[in-house]
């Protein structure tokens, strides 16, 4: 399959599961695409941008942090005072898993950066380690099914995870072993990143996802298309023809958009030692 079908089916996944977050990810996208390359300052204005003129009701820590950022403070320490000002039960959830998905796009080949970039991303309105640590494995998955499948995947992650989060390394290779009943719809970024891995690992169908809303009650919106971007990177964007989901008005767009972040990702190693 060519790499360019598989970015055709990450973002074409996420949008056809209609997934709220497609405000944040496009955002993440465009500020790639722009700059050409990664940039802490341009992803902030993109992100104040987009809260100050959409309509979404965005999750407590990241309204808080954005609400910090457009009086001027620094996006780590927005981050930090906004983890101390909303509830604790807020500070884990899975709100900003789903934009970080250019960053493994444009660095799949490139782990370094991939795990640097997918921690700011994240970090710039959820600055818990639980948080940046899901939006790394999620990543390094991504990355990992571009390029090789799903042998081996599991292994990877936890690899990466277990020696610096014990616990979720064991969520990670519990994988393999359990069944979806088990998987849990909590909203925490944990949670999340172990469902969505599960459903990369072993669904091959993209109808297969309807297990997602099977699962009864529980938070999905972002489990949902992030599983489904995931299953797009293993299928391409053909494959993502056989599933039964609502036809998002964004999906030409975004395949235009990973059009986009394709050639950036093959390009960039050049950008980098031109700017370095």
């Amino acid at each position: 399959m060519e790499l360019l079908e598989q970015f055709r089916g990450v973002l074409a996944g996420a949008a056809l599961a209609d997934a709220r977050g497609l405000g944040q990810l496009n955002c993440v996208a465009r500020s790639y695409r722009d700059y050409r390359g990664f940039s802490a300052e341009d992803l902030t204005e993109r992100m104040l941008g987009w809260f100050r003129a959409s309509g979404e009701q965005p999750d407590a820590m990241t309204r808080e942090s954005m609400q910090l950022l457009g009086r001027g403070y620094t996006f780590e320490r927005a981050a930090a005072d906004a983890r101390m000002a909303v509830p604790e039960r807020f500070r884990t959830n899975d709100r900003a898993l789903l934009r970080t998905l250019p960053a493994g796009l444009v660095r799949y080949h490139d782990d370094i950066h991939l795990i640097g970039e997918a921690r700011l991303i994240c970090g710039l309105t959820h600055a818990d380690e639980e948080c940046k640590m899901a939006s790394v494995a999620i990543n390094l998955a991504l990355a990992h099914l571009l390029m090789v499948g799903t042998d081996g995947l599991i292994e990877e992650i936890s690899e990466f995870v277990a020696p610096r989060m014990p616990e979720f390394g064991k969520q990670i290779t519990s994988i393999e072993a359990i069944n979806p009943a088990e998987l849990r719809l909590s909203g925490r970024a944990l949670d999340t990143a172990q469902a969505a891995l599960w459903f990369a690992y072993y669904c091959d169908s993209y109808r297969e996802l309807q297990r997602v809303i099977d699962m009864g009650e529980g938070d999905a919106d972002v489990l949902l298309p992030l599983a489904s971007a995931l299953i797009g990177a293993h299928l391409g964007y053909s494959g993502l023809a056989d599933g039964n989901w609502p036809a998002a008005l964004s999906v030409e767009y975004m395949l235009q958009l990973a059009d986009q972040l394709y050639e950036l990702s093959q390009s960039e190693p050049e950008i980098e030692r031109e700017r370095s």
